[in-house]
């Protein structure tokens, strides 16, 4: 089953034309069924500009009217069916492409005049005013420091929500914390072995960072047992089948002696042993603390907080009461399951044998939870990895069959991976790319850069302009990547100020801002066609397709779109100061300096919306 995105589509500018023509060349009875009309077009730009400025090819269009071999004639109909406006000089026909020529003084002109008339609110709409959205993200285990894992998460997780808001809705930001479990316990463990009364206080660590050494250590003692047990069986683990590896694991598990004393302790924890408990809210504690840091750093900001110590027994009596009404039902063992076999989902266990709720049963009754505390939710959104796609079908399907009608609301926002040039990272073996690390190293190399020579950037500014540029580059090079697929992270890309990378769209934005400051002390003249050029006008058309970006990313989750958006915008603007001069001979061009600012007013509120600030130099 796939969940119901809870964002409604909806439409702008070129989309909303495009759509209305279709509708009246072909009618809408056509369309059932489609997200928009415009899905079986494409549009975009002409390979040469005598062509005019937008392109619509209608191959798609064709194929879905069943009259493939006509797509001529079906672009025929659609240039027929778009309106004439002031905007618009001219719609014609090539093939099976309607090509339209725009008007560009009255597009820029209005465009421009728009821009700087609504400043930081370009780019918003009213769309979504009214809803009231949750975005859980980050939840991290207190077992260890937040990674490059989570930066990832976090990103996705906080430029969505910023989307939510910009479109006009009330956003909820969630933490669920998971700390408490077997994860949890492997950390106490070793530190009550191994510990020798040490704290962060005594070593000069972060707290996250000190227990996170402890759980390492206690996966390496773990392997190391594991080798001798191998040996003393006579077994070779290469050797073996993955059934037999995971039947060889399920037995070393039950004989491990440091894993059946961290059964025990996990036992003492869940029935409320004192000193247990004692050294858990400490070390837990230790670990917290560490995160708030992390995440000031980073501008994690979260209005709901979630532990799962509190409500991880929150589902059994739902299950329970659900099982009186015959939703699912109890094994030969007293165990509870429910049968999902006719939406290919499986079976799937609710209650343990003994009675004990596990992660499904604890995500059923937070979700419910949240609906009955917060009044009113018109969605949540789960941003966690695809590692978990099969677990949230299964949610979301469980609270269907519950009898709740928002289930249909809820939307898990799925992310791949974040691999190193050097492979995949293991928290397990302490290979992961720890986050406070991973920033002191960018904004080192941020530094690197600004103490170039002829940088205007000195003493306590290159520290400020290099921890916002490195905020800059890790945000942008984990946004720039579609959410749902893999990706290779490479710092000294992500902190390059050319090509495609958070740090050049600040440069564009730090240039603006000096081109702006030094055109304050000049003349300021106007030059006829200054924005009509060729150089310019694709800079025209870049800032008015903003909003329909955000209003695209907004519907699809994705700040990739957002991210390529202000990287061509960057491009284009690039291009523009290149072709042409705005300061020339003592004067300013009223119009190319109108231009730029209008640039750095979309770049600008683009960048906030990943959470990207601009340096005052660079």
């Amino acid at each position: 089953m796939k969940p119901k995105n809870p964002v409604e589509k909806s439409e702008s500018g070129l989309t909303h034309l495009v759509n209305n023509a279709l509708c009246s060349a072909f009618g809408s009875g056509i369309f059932a069924g489609c997200e928009s009309p415009r899905e079986h077009v494409h549009v975009g730009t002409p390979p040469n500009p005598k062509f005019g400025d937008i392109s619509v090819a209608c191959f798609g269009l064709a194929e879905k009217l069943n009259r493939k071999s006509e797509a001529k004639i079906v672009a025929e109909q659609l240039a027929a069916a778009i309106p004439r406006t002031p905007e618009i000089e001219k719609v014609s026909v090539a093939g099976p492409y309607v090509n339209i020529t725009l008007n560009r003084t009255a597009v820029s002109a209005s465009a421009i005049e728009a821009i700087l008339a609504e400043g930081e609110r370009y780019g918003q709409n009213k769309t979504l005013v009214g809803k009231t959205f949750m975005v859980e993200y980050l939840s991290p285990n207190t077992n260890k420091p937040l990674h490059l894992g989570h930066l990832r998460n976090g990103v996705i997780g906080t430029t969505a929500a910023r989307l939510l808001e910009a479109c006009g809705a009330t956003v909820l930001k969630a933490n669920n914390i998971n700390d408490r479990g077997i994860h949890v316990i492997k950390s106490m463990l070793t530190y009550q072995k191994f510990g020798n009364g040490e704290t962060p206080e005594s070593t000069g660590e972060k707290g996250d960072h000190f227990v996170g050494r402890y759980y390492v250590r206690f996966e390496t003692e773990l392997r190391r047992f594991k080798a001798e047990w191998l040996k003393e069986k006579g077994l070779t683990w290469n050797a073996l089948s993955e059934e037999e590896q995971e039947q060889t694991d399920e037995l070393f598990e039950k004989e491990c002696p440091l894993m059946v004393e961290a059964r025990e302790m996990l036992r003492l924890w869940e029935s409320g042993d004192s000193a247990v408990l004692a050294l858990w809210r400490q070390m837990n504690q230790w670990v917290l603390s560490g995160f708030d840091q992390t995440n000031a750093r980073l501008g994690y900001l979260f209005d709901r907080v979630y532990y799962e110590s509190e409500t991880y027994k929150l589902g059994r009596q739902i299950v329970i009461d659900c099982l009186s009404r015959g939703i699912g039902e109890r094994r030969t063992d007293q165990a509870v399951v429910i049968n999902l076999n006719d939406v290919q989902l499986g079976t799937k266990l609710l209650l343990r044998a003994d009675g004990t709720s596990v992660y499904m049963t604890q995500d059923v009754g937070l979700a419910v939870t949240r609906f009955e505390q917060e009044g009113r939710l018109d969605g949540i959104i789960y941003v966690v990895a695809t590692e978990q796609e099969h677990h949230f079908k299964v949610l979301f399907e469980l609270l269907k069959r519950y009898g709740y009608d928002w289930a249909s609301s809820l939307h898990h926002l799925s992310y791949g991976m974040v691999n190193l040039p050097s492979g995949r990272m293991k928290s397990r073996e302490g290979t992961v790319v720890d986050a406070d690390n991973l920033l002191d190293e960018l904004e080192q190399m941020a530094k690197q850069k600004l103490a170039c020579p002829g940088s205007e950037v000195t003493g306590e500014g290159v520290r400020h302009s290099a921890s916002i540029i490195a905020i800059g580059a890790l945000n942008y090079y984990l946004a720039a990547v579609t959410p749902r697929f893999d990706m290779l992270f490479d710092p000294s890309s992500s902190i390059e100020f050319e090509g495609n990378t958070g740090p050049y769209i600040q440069y564009a934005c730090v240039r603006i801002s000096s081109i702006i400051n030094r055109a304050g002390g000049v003349p300021v003249v106007q030059y006829p066609n200054a924005l009509t050029d060729d150089d310019a006008f694709p800079l025209v058309k870049a800032l008015i397709e903003f909003p329909s970006i955000v209003k695209r990313a907004t519907e699809q989750f994705n700040p990739a779109l957002l991210a390529g958006a202000l990287y061509e915008t960057a491009k284009a603007f690039s291009a523009f100061y290149k072709s042409r001069f705005v300061l020339h001979d003592g004067t300013a061009d009223q119009q190319r300096l109108e231009l730029c600012q209008a640039t750095k007013v979309v770049l600008t509120n683009g960048l906030k919306l990943l959470g990207i600030g601009v340096p005052d130099r660079m």
